[in-house]
């Protein structure tokens, strides 16, 4: 597992290595959100899977992530083992 501190340093760093799957906060501290983080990182590896998780998050926001793409969704404050169904469940669906 790797971990970028912005949405700018993730695209970056998917740039050269692609992975299986995303973990995206709606709100990061500096830069692009997740929304666009998303939205920019799937252009460069289309069906790219992610999971995002939020506190703060409102519907509007949510079904934006989904039109996006994305299909799983967690609120914080969540469990490792919660954040891991989720993760199992997105690696292994369509």
């Amino acid at each position: 597992m790797e971990t970028e501190a912005s949405g700018e340093e993730a695209i970056k760093h998917l740039e050269s290595f692609p992975v299986d799957l995303v973990l995206l906060d709606m709100i990061m501290p500096q830069g692009m959100d997740g929304r666009e983080t998303y939205t920019h990182l799937s252009e460069l590896h289309p069906g790219l899977k992610a999971v995002v998780a939020s506190g703060f998050a409102h519907v509007d926001a949510i079904q934006a992530m989904r039109e996006a793409g994305v299909k799983r969704y967690i609120e914080k404050p969540y469990t490792v083992a919660r954040l891991g169904r989720e993760v199992y469940a997105e690696l292994h669906s369509d």
